[in-house]
């Protein structure tokens, strides 16, 4: 291999000294003329100076308090890598603004009371607050809410997203990655598909085999009692039930709510088909981890 590189090399230098000599010798004897010469050098200097980049205006927040609100408790607690490049990028943030990061769990049901009460007492409990989707309708009509269209301006956001964000106004209180298309899915475990011998999503995808039957198959081969007390310790599926009717109502070509007639579809056959098999989930074969304060 070495020697390989070493004759590459030397064929290299060799071309290099050909293009020179042939080069030099296409002028067919005349002289170059040093004016010329030396106009094409400056020319050469000018292209080779580096170019300054803009330096980023110096933002000193003289210490000042970040609170960021969810509905659980968000602080990275490092046990995982993650966590850790969590832990260091709001170190670095903090560092370089002059800021102090922290979070807050807030109760799901208190958040629009607490933003309410704080802000009317001119003194919010948080500079960032997650809000539910269900209570921004009530804070845009209190004037809780900035409308974002002045900063949307240049925005390459396409609009059909910031349109979705409208709430049924004029205007834009806010936007999110949950309802742009392909930003919400099913995640998986790959080990524990493989340790129960099982083809895992992907590749059922792939045979255009992965539907609600072969979901269900997996969950309940995947809702073990690993330990013998009577008790699962594994279950196949986990999460909120108010993600989950989403997902099946969607992948079974329903709707939540009809645009055209400006009604709620859930009285649809294929909205009631999926709500039925989400209830089977829960309460026939029992493979969704209960979701503490969520089920």
């Amino acid at each position: 291999m070495k020697f390989v590189r070493k004759k590459r090399f030397t064929l290299l230098v060799m071309f290099t000294l050909l293009v020179t000599l042939i080069a030099g010798c296409s002028g067919g004897g005349t002289t170059t003329d040093p004016d010329a010469q030396k106009l094409a050098e400056d020319k050469k200097e000018t292209a080779i100076e580096p170019v300054q980049e803009k330096q980023e205006p110096v933002v000193d927040l003289n210490g000042r308090a970040v609170r960021i609100s969810n509905w659980w408790d968000a602080s990275p607690k490092g046990d995982s890598e993650a966590d850790e490049r969590a832990r260091e990028r709001i170190k670095n943030v903090e560092e370089k603004y002059n800021v102090k990061i922290s979070y807050l769990n807030t109760d799901y049901g208190s958040t629009s009371e607490k933003i309410s009460s704080s802000v009317m007492a001119n003194e919010p409990f948080a500079e960032i607050v997650r809000v539910p989707d269900g209570y921004i309708w009530g804070l845009m009509q209190g004037g809780f809410l900035t409308p974002l269209d002045d900063d949307l301006k240049e925005t390459q956001i396409k609009p059909d997203v910031i349109d979705s964000m409208r709430f049924g106004t004029d205007k834009v209180y806010g936007l999110t990655g949950w309802y742009t298309p392909n930003d919400s899915g099913m995640f998986y475990n790959k080990r524990i598909f493989k340790e129960a011998g099982l083809k895992d999503p992907q590749q059922l995808l792939e045979e255009d085999n992965w539907n609600w039957d072969t979901m269900l198959d997996a969950a309940k081969k995947l809702t073990l009692d690993k330990n013998g007390d009577g008790k699962m310790d594994q279950y196949g599926l986990s999460g909120a039930y108010y993600v989950l009717h989403e997902m099946l109502i969607g992948s079974n070509g329903g709707k939540m709510y009809d645009e055209a007639t400006q009604k709620a579809a859930f009285d649809s056959p294929e909205s009631l088909e999926a709500l039925n098999f989400l209830y089977s989930l829960y309460n026939d074969h029992k493979v969704v981890k209960a979701n503490a304060g969520n089920d």
